[in-house]
């Protein structure tokens, strides 16, 4: 299977990342509440090609009609490699994180149409990460399509990053993950138009509501974590920089497998 971002006639930037930073303003929000909304993260003309790839990856697994379509491959020169690895998208992290940052996980984030809603939990739940800062991970969660209430758009708990890594369960509603133990009562709708990204502490509490619309729900997320974060894998502690929970999510791949994969 060739580059899809090839398919497009129009001349593609090479990093669809702006060069972007946080004000002092939108970095406080971040420490305070554990999210901010970034307004216009993807380059204008890339977004066509970025969500056509995003699609194409789901589809290819079957995934397209699915809660929520998770696959962390990307293609060689692609949109997504062009998106992880073009330097802006890491610099941005790495001020926010205040300190040198690694990818952790990439993936697809693809609600099917008339698909439920996606259980409340923290990325912490999956692979336990602890370290010295005061943020030892987020995601860059990033609307392709303009996201609303009705079509499922991301739902974010401010402040729920402060009480740590809660207790979890086995999710009823979204079969093979997980959900907090107890649900929470209110939240923050994340309403975005595409080219948009709201970015979340690891430890926030977050779900995604009901897609009621006839059209795909379509998001790429990255997990980035900083240098001196640890894993709990197999038993015991390690620098994550030192052995990666994911290391095949770290490079691209020249075609698309069907091989299953979870997404956290």
């Amino acid at each position: 299977m060739g580059m899809i971002a090839s398919m497009n006639p129009t001349p593609l930037p090479l990093d669809p990342c702006n060069s972007l930073r946080l004000t002092a303003e939108q970095m406080a929000q971040f420490h305070d509440q554990g999210y901010v909304i970034v307004k216009g993260l993807v380059r204008p003309e890339a977004i066509a090609a970025f969500r056509d790839e995003t699609l194409e990856i789901v589809r290819a697994r079957n995934l397209d009609k699915a809660y929520l379509g998770q696959s962390w491959e990307y293609l060689a020169n692609g949109m997504i490699d062009r998106w992880l690895h073009g330097g802006n998208l890491k610099a941005l992290v790495e001020s926010i994180l205040e300190g040198p940052a690694s990818l952790y996980l990439p993936f697809t984030a693809v609600k099917g149409p008339q698909q439920g809603r996606f259980t409340f939990h923290q990325d912490n739940q999956y692979t336990a990460c602890r370290g010295p800062a005061r943020h030892i991970g987020l995601n860059v969660w990033t609307a392709l399509v303009p996201m609303s209430v009705a079509n499922g758009c991301l739902q974010i708990v401010p402040e729920s990053h402060l009480a740590g890594t809660r207790v979890s369960t086995a999710s009823a509603d979204c079969p093979g993950h997980k959900m907090v133990t107890e649900e929470p009562s209110s939240w923050i709708d994340c309403i975005m138009e595409a080219g948009d990204a709201v970015i979340f502490d690891r430890l926030n509490v977050h779900g995604s509501g009901e897609n009621r619309t006839d059209a795909p729900r379509i998001a790429y997320a990255v997990q980035w974590h900083r240098h001196d974060t640890e894993a709990f894998i197999d038993g015991s502690w390690d620098l994550l920089s030192r052995r990666p929970a994911y290391p095949l999510a770290q490079r691209p791949v020249a075609a698309l497998t069907t091989e299953k994969q979870r997404g956290e």
